[in-house]
């Protein structure tokens, strides 16, 4: 069971940055704000490659940070973030830890990654966006996996240390168990992030209380429940397709890779970007009025008349921009050079002809 989840993000932010006396690099957006752990040096860019077992590695170097997470962020004004975040770090409520931060670039400017690998306790990976000419506003998105992490501490409390690492003796119990630790997680995010709290609560916690519900019904073993190869958190979807209306304030586009994993997945060194080549044919949208882009959507031509759109797509474009995205052939065939015939499974079976 493959579980992808609503993206956690926030947009329309103001993100603020600066160098304190001592020469450290300070930023904040929404709850979060990064502080430098060393005097300020200037940034490389970070590349993402991804090696033929599709495991996906950073190329450059990260700076360490100290990040601190807490509501009170969100409205200091960028002259008195230095002082907040000092006060910040003595109080309870406030969650910190150190992390390492990379600088890359998409096609919108460059953001900032936390954390981007995969670690042995989890994934803990955020994104954030400063200002650019073409970014359509400041942002942040979370890709932490809630779930994965959680499921993963529960194993480590068991002697489980390895992530794919079976937990055969594992009882409904310890299912349930672990979707208590993931209530307690949210209530304990909750004094630091309530946006995040009510996303964990809202997003992930039904899903995870039904999935448990559906093993249980369906007579499999509470094991599979903890089992890496088949109870899968993805994180959240990408931005391809109809799912740019999630991202549309932090991509000046759809197909836009957001994140370091959205590079992996269709980057142009990405997995789905290996795949070669597509045919798609679908219903062109078409009227004899003046119609909305809501009406039609983006992804297909208007046409003039009734008609098919037929386009062969090179999924290496996937994330490159240009008037026909990944299309390199898009040709539409008038419905009244379609014909019906019957074959003989007795289906009809459309088929274009010129």
């Amino acid at each position: 069971m493959e579980f992808r989840f609503k993206p956690l993000l926030e947009d329309r932010l103001v993100f603020r940055e600066l160098f304190d006396a001592n020469d450290h690099h300070v930023m904040a957006v929404g709850p979060y704000a990064l502080m430098s752990t060393e005097r300020a040096a200037p940034f490389t860019k970070s590349y993402i490659h991804v090696d033929e077992a599709n495991q996906m590695h950073v190329d450059g170097k990260g700076q360490s940070y100290l990040m601190i997470q807490s509501d009170k962020l969100r409205d200091v004004a960028t002259d008195e973030l230095s002082m907040t975040v000092e006060m910040l770090l003595t109080e309870a409520h406030a969650m910190s830890r150190f992390v390492q931060v990379y600088l890359f670039e998409n096609e919108d400017g460059v953001y900032y990654g936390v954390d981007p690998m995969m670690q042995n306790n989890g994934m803990f990976a955020k994104q954030f966006y400063p200002p650019t000419a073409k970014r359509p506003s400041a942002g942040y998105i979370d890709s932490e996996r809630y779930f994965l992490n959680t499921l993963l501490s529960y194993k480590r409390q068991k002697g489980i240390l390895d992530r794919r690492g079976t937990f055969e003796a594992a009882t409904w119990t310890d299912v349930a168990n672990t979707v208590h630790l993931l209530m307690h997680a949210a209530e304990e995010l909750a004094s630091s992030n309530q946006y995040a709290a009510n996303y964990v609560q809202a997003e992930i916690i039904p899903l995870i209380q039904l999935y448990a519900e559906t093993l249980l019904t369906a007579g499999y073993a509470p094991s599979y429940f903890f089992l890496s190869t088949f109870t899968v958190d993805t994180g959240s979807i990408c931005n391809l397709g109809k799912a740019y209306n999630e991202f549309k304030h932090l991509a000046s586009r759809p197909h836009i890779p957001l994140t370091p994993q959205q590079e992996k997945s269709f980057g142009l060194q990405g997995a789905l970007s290996m795949e070669g080549e597509k045919w798609r044919i679908s219903v062109a949208p078409y009227s004899h009025q003046v119609l909305r882009d809501t009406s039609i959507g983006k992804r297909n031509l208007l046409a003039d008349k009734g008609s098919l759109l037929i386009e062969r797509e090179n999924l290496a474009l996937r994330s490159v921009g240009g008037a026909n995205g990944m299309a390199d052939i898009r040709q539409h065939v008038p419905f009244s050079h379609i014909d019906i015939f019957n074959v003989s499974d007795g289906e009809e079976r459309i088929i274009g002809s010129k």
